[in-house]
């Protein structure tokens, strides 16, 4: 059953990938810090915008090593998050041995996590902390 809940999962938060205007947002201070400009948007204008610091330092961690794209980095890393976190709920929530643990029932069928899963935005990384 634990496969077939994260092999569904992940076709369904791929049907609704896509990655939200703000996300380029994060995306600007990462390009800036690993540029060697700092945390800001605008070289030169020391001025906070990000909401989430450990998901910029996140991103920017994987854009490090990886060279990849933003987008992209963002994208799989928040469908990566997210299949965790439903992982996890599966794995620890099924302590009275039911055959479907109604917490990732509804935490799949909610279409919000679907559609942040893969925004950009640190959502999923919340979600997995907070989990």
């Amino acid at each position: 059953m634990l496969i077939i809940t994260i092999v569904v999962s992940f076709f369904l938060f791929l049907s609704r990938a896509w990655v939200g205007e703000d996300a380029f947002i994060f995306f600007k201070y990462v390009d800036n810090l690993l540029n060697g400009h700092g945390l800001v948007f605008n070289v030169g204008e020391r001025v906070e915008g990000f909401t989430a610091p450990l998901w910029v330092f996140v991103l920017s961690f994987f854009r490090l090593i990886t060279g990849a794209e933003l987008r992209s980095i963002a994208l799989v890393l928040g469908l990566l998050l997210s299949l965790i976190t439903i992982f996890i709920i599966l794995r620890y929530d099924n302590k009275a041995n039911f055959f479907f643990p109604i917490g990732v029932f509804l935490l799949i069928s909610n279409s919000a996590f679907r559609d942040y899963a893969t925004s950009g935005f640190e959502t999923s990384l919340s979600f997995l902390l907070a989990g």
